[in-house]
């Protein structure tokens, strides 16, 4: 059995097949089930969500995606805020 790696997230959620305002909203909706589910309230899931277009057009280390849990600060696939990456 793998153990996860510390740091790397285990899911990325990558929309497509619509426009970027719809992509957007899905993934607005994805955070708000995601923040209303109990079970997920006391997890250290490390989920993030972004749109293919994104993905292609400015690739993994720009801050393309949004923590399916806490704040909406975009980060990069490694779920690290602009800030952190900086530093």
């Amino acid at each position: 059995m793998a153990l996860p790696v510390p740091g790397v997230p285990r899911l990325l959620i990558v929309l497509t097949g619509a426009a970027e305002t719809r992509l957007d909203r899905r993934a607005a909706d994805l955070r708000s089930l995601a923040a209303s589910d109990p079970a997920l309230q006391h997890t250290d899931l490390r989920a993030g969500i972004t749109a293919l277009t994104k993905l292609q057009d400015l690739g993994p280390a720009a801050p393309i995606f949004l923590p399916a849990l806490g704040p909406a600060e975009p980060c990069d696939a490694w779920l690290r805020p602009p800030a952190a990456v900086a530093v």
